[in-house]
């Protein structure tokens, strides 16, 4: 007799007491614990819901993920676009057949009315997901091996980025954690700046950055590192840490970083401290030439999205166009508005 997988919300469940449940897993990260889900909840328009996934009654699990509500529909992700939620994959004591798993999450979203569902990770395969009805969607990323140590993360290194370094060095560029409350005005001040160049607007604000930065920080899980040289700021980055896996969430610079190679030297402090602190991955958090350089590995990590409702499919692709447009236009007015400026 087929055994019985089905989801338990934990509405109630207090941060201690999540944290502590899913610290006995030996593959969870710093996007399942409760200060991340804090800082989403803060600072996006939705709620973080959290579940106990039981087989014939017994806890076998645990997941969580991001509810939005668009146009009155219920929208979940893990990952959901826009939320950096790639990583809150479910995590298994012993993992069920992937299809059990997928027929327990429609018979929640059922019961619960939600309109469309957005799943990804490891433990997924496309070809299950294609089979249940899902969308094949990818989320793509670099992993650098850091277990043979700093020696064997700079020899991978591609050689323009060790080229960088030196000169980054030569020229006077320093790195230090700035854990001042300045930080992330600063910080959005540079990703504004990386906008602008592109004629856009940021895609998240710095309330969004104010409470990544307070929360992770103050649980030990988050390191703020600016680049300088002659006390002015050129660049800066975020670095999420969990047990493992250190995180390149996200950076900024400004053009004045460029001609010094501070991008990279601030890279290879990265890399540097996250091997000083055990870690043995470097997650690029996404592609792109800049992050080939990093002498990782290119990882594509298994991912879609279901439909439960018509108009949810048309709802998806209005919403990714709009916000495409929308930060098109943000760009334009703010760039006219400094020309007459």
């Amino acid at each position: 007799m087929k055994s019985r997988l089905t989801l338990r919300e934990l509405p109630h469940v207090t941060p201690g007491e999540w944290d502590d449940l899913i610290s006995r897993y030996p593959n969870d990260t710093v996007f399942h614990s409760s200060s991340w889900h804090q800082a989403l909840n803060e600072c996006l328009p939705g709620e973080v819901r959290r579940f106990q996934i039981e087989q014939d009654g017994q806890t076998c699990g645990h997941w969580c993920g991001f509810m939005v509500t668009k146009f009155g529909l219920k929208v979940f992700g893990a990952p959901l676009p826009g939320t950096a939620t790639d990583y809150m994959y479910p995590l298994f004591v012993s993992a069920p057949p992937v299809v059990d798993f997928l027929d327990a999450v429609r018979a929640w979203a059922t019961a619960g009315g939600v309109s469309m569902i957005d799943l990804g990770g490891e433990y997924l395969d496309d070809v299950t997901l294609l089979s249940q009805g899902y969308r094949v969607r990818h989320t793509r990323t670099y992993r650098v091996d850091l277990s043979g140590g700093e020696d064997a993360v700079w020899r991978r290194l591609k050689p323009a980025m060790r080229n960088k370094v030196r000169k980054a060095e030569k020229s006077g560029v320093t790195i230090e954690q700035d854990t001042s409350p300045a930080f992330a005005p600063s910080f959005f001040k540079m990703l504004q700046a990386v906008f602008r160049r592109q004629n856009k607007v940021p895609t998240y604000g710095l309330r969004r950055i104010e409470s990544v930065v307070r929360l992770l920080q103050g649980s030990g899980r988050l390191i703020p590192l600016v680049a300088l040289r002659n006390g002015e700021p050129l660049a800066s980055m975020i670095l999420l840490l969990d047990r493992r896996t250190a995180y390149y969430w996200a950076g900024a610079s400004y053009e004045t970083a460029y001609p010094f190679g501070a991008n990279d030297l601030l890279q290879w402090r990265a890399l540097q401290l996250s091997v000083a602190r055990g870690i043995t991955v470097y997650d690029a958090c996404g592609g792109g030439d800049y992050k080939e350089k990093f002498g990782g590995t290119f990882v594509t990590l298994p991912g879609g999205h279901l439909t439960l409702h018509h108009v949810v499919g048309w709802l998806r692709t209005s919403v990714e166009k709009g916000f495409r447009a929308r930060q098109a236009l943000l760009g334009a007015m703010q760039r006219i508005s400094g020309s007459r400026g």
